[in-house]
C-alpha cells in the first residue's frame, strides 16, 4: 500500500511535465555548395565566376500547406554574407537604388540570380559585412544552381591563393530560419601571373603555365579533374589533335578558354604518354650526358622532383613510379606552375 502511495505522485509529475515540456522536432536542412569556372588560376584584370548550388533538402513536408503561416515543402528566401579580399578583387557594382546589383553583359563584377530566384539585394557595407538577400518565385526543394557571383582581379593583386565564401547562411520555409548543414561554403582560387607577351620571354603568346599529369592519362580523364573548366584543342608537339580516348604525351597543349597550357606527363621522356623502362633508360643516358637532344618539355618530364635539376634522385623516383610504390610526393601533386602538378588518377 505504501508503494502505491509513493508511485502516484511520481506518475502525476511525469504526466504534468509531459504536458508542459513541448516536443521539439528537428528543423529541415539543406546544403549549399560552390564551384569556380577557372580552377587553375585567374590573372589580374581577369574575371572568375562562382556558381552556388542548393541541394540535399531533408525534413521538409511532402506538400505545401494552404495556410501561409505553416512550413512549406521547401525554401523561397535566402540570406548570406559574401566574403572576399578587397585587395584582390574589384568591388561589385550596385545601382543607385541602394543594393540592386548591376547586371551587365561585359563581364563586370556582378551578382546574378539563377532559375526562378530573383529580387536580389546587396549591401557591400552592412556594418562591415557584404550582405545579400534574394527571393524565389516558387518554393525550392530540388537541387539547383541559384546564384552566380562574378569577380574581377585587381591590377597588381598579390599572387597566390585567396578564398571567396558565403557565411551566415540562412533560408526560410516561411516559418523557420533554416541554417544549412554547412553554414559556410568557400572556394579557394589561385591568383596567377598575368601574361605580358611584350616583356616576358618566359611566357609565349597566351601561355598560362605547365600542368603536370601522371603518365597514361587520357584526354577524357584529364577533363574530369575539373568539371567546370572546359579544356579543348589538345594538340601534341607535332600538331596532332588528340581525341578523348587518346593518352596525353609530354608536350601536349590544351586551352581552358583563357590561356593555353602545356601538359607534362611525369617521366614520359620519349613523349608517348606512358612511363616504361625506355624512359628510365633515356633518363639515365641524359643524366650521364650520353643523350643531349631532348626537347625542353622532355627535360621537364625528366625532372621528377620538379626542381630544375636532373640527378640520381629523379631516376630513383622514376623507378618508384615504375613499380607503383605510391610515393606520396608523386601521387599527391596538385596545381600549376613551377612547383606543382595535377593528379588526374592515383598511382
Amino acid at each position: 500500500m505504501q508503494k502505491q502511495v509513493v508511485m502516484i505522485p511520481i506518475l502525476s509529475l511525469i504526466i504534468i511535465f509531459s504536458l508542459i515540456i513541448p516536443t521539439f522536432a528537428a528543423l529541415p536542412t539543406y546544403t549549399v555548395s560552390v564551384t569556380a569556372d577557372k580552377s587553375l588560376g585567374v590573372a589580374e584584370e581577369k574575371e572568375i565566376t562562382f556558381t552556388f548550388n542548393i541541394s540535399n533538402f531533408t525534413g521538409f513536408p511532402a506538400t505545401n500547406s494552404n495556410n501561409d503561416i505553416q512550413p512549406q515543402n521547401g525554401v523561397d528566401t535566402f540570406k548570406a554574407t559574401l566574403n572576399y579580399d578587397d585587395n584582390v578583387f574589384y568591388p561589385i557594382a550596385i545601382d543607385s537604388t541602394g543594393g540592386v546589383t548591376t547586371l551587365t553583359s561585359t563581364g563586370d563584377p556582378s551578382l546574378k540570380p539563377l532559375g526562378n530566384w530573383t529580387g536580389i539585394k546587396y549591401n557591400p557595407d552592412n556594418n562591415g559585412k557584404k550582405s545579400l538577400v534574394m527571393e524565389c518565385s516558387n518554393v525550392v526543394n530540388t537541387a539547383q544552381d541559384f546564384l552566380q557571383i562574378t569577380l574581377k582581379v585587381k591590377a597588381g593583386a598579390t599572387l597566390g591563393n585567396t578564398t571567396v565564401s558565403l557565411t551566415d547562411i540562412t533560408a526560410s520555409d516561411r516559418v523557420n530560419d533554416l541554417v544549412p548543414t554547412n553554414p559556410t561554403v568557400s572556394q579557394t582560387v589561385q591568383i596567377i601571373k598575368a601574361v605580358d607577351n611584350a616583356t616576358d620571354p618566359d611566357y609565349p603568346n597566351g601561355f598560362g603555365g605547365y600542368i603536370r599529369i601522371l603518365p597514361e592519362t587520357t584526354v577524357a580523364e584529364f577533363k574530369k579533374f575539373d568539371g567546370k573548366t572546359t579544356f579543348a584543342n589538345f594538340k601534341t608537339e607535332s600538331g596532332t589533335t588528340l581525341a578523348d580516348t587518346d593518352v596525353i604525351p609530354t608536350g601536349t597543349t590544351a586551352s581552358d578558354g583563357q590561356y593555353s597550357y602545356t601538359l607534362i606527363a611525369v617521366g614520359d621522356i620519349n613523349s608517348d604518354g606512358k612511363l616504361t623502362v625506355t624512359d628510365l633508360s633515356q633518363l639515365k643516358g641524359f643524366e650521364v650526358g650520353l643523350i643531349k637532344s631532348l626537347t625542353a618539355n622532355q627535360k621537364r618530364a625528366c625532372d621528377i622532383k620538379w626542381d630544375g635539376q636532373y640527378t640520381t634522385v629523379d631516376r630513383s623516383q622514376m623507378r618508384i613510379m615504375l613499380v607503383r610504390l605510391g610515393d606520396p610526393n608523386i601521387t599527391q601533386w596538385y596545381g600549376v606552375g613551377s612547383a606543382t602538378c595535377v593528379p588526374v588518377e592515383s598511382q
